[in-house]
């Protein structure tokens, strides 16, 4: 979700929707959006639709409680002081930036991704943003991406874990790294499916994550 979908669900504390618990669809639908394609599915799978059927809201829900700035108080979420201190439209920035540091440094993101554990993505995720600045800076294939932005050795671990065609390394990177950019709007994509990113598609990073995301310079050896 952008910030802009953050800072609506911020601002709509309390309310029902951060409490979907046993509420007809239609009364959280209304209030999100979603695919239209996505809607329809949990309508005719779900009888009765609890948060985690409706994983953006359960997934925003829980970024905004680790960033602190939602708390759950008498069954409701409202918006903590540095929540509302951080809706300010000059603090946008500050406000990205925590919901970017919790997502990726303080949550587990083998929780949120929906598919095989592989935590060395994300204790190894500096490196592999770093590389994929350079290797994306123009429109890139995603297929064969694994190989060049990945530590050596978490693609060596990748490759010995795979058990058959779908479970490739650049799938992972998609899960685990690829779609969370592209929904922060550090990444964009030409799309080639309806869905989340995947091997058939072209990604570059955008203008905001080369503003957003530095790396220091290692200073190199002065020789005597």
């Amino acid at each position: 979700m952008n910030r802009n979908g953050v800072r609506q669900k911020l601002e709509r504390c309390p309310t029902e929707i951060g409490i979907t618990v046993r509420q007809p669809p239609e009364y959280a639908f209304d209030r999100l959006r979603l695919e239209s394609r996505y809607m329809k599915s949990i309508r005719s799978v779900c009888k009765v639709i609890n948060e985690q059927d409706i994983w953006p809201l359960h997934e925003v829900r829980l970024l905004t409680e680790y960033a602190r700035l939602v708390a759950r108080r008498n069954k409701r979420f409202v918006v903590t002081k540095l929540g509302r201190e951080l809706l300010a439209d000059g603090r946008a920035g500050e406000l990205f930036r925590r919901l970017f540091l919790t997502y990726f440094r303080t949550m587990d993101l083998c929780y949120l991704v929906h598919v095989r554990e592989q935590p060395e993505i994300q204790a190894t995720l500096a490196i592999t943003l770093w590389r994929l600045e350079q290797v994306a800076e123009n429109w890139r294939a995603v297929k064969g991406m694994a190989g060049q932005i990945l530590p050596p050795r978490v693609m060596t671990h990748l490759v010995s874990q795979q058990w058959g065609d779908f479970d490739t390394p650049d799938f992972f990177v998609c899960a685990y790294v690829l779609q969370p950019l592209l929904e922060f709007g550090l990444l964009e994509r030409r799309r080639e499916s309806e869905w989340q990113i995947e091997e058939n598609d072209t990604v570059r990073v955008t203008p905001l994550f080369r503003r957003f995301i530095g790396f220091a310079k290692i200073p190199s050896p002065m020789h005597n």
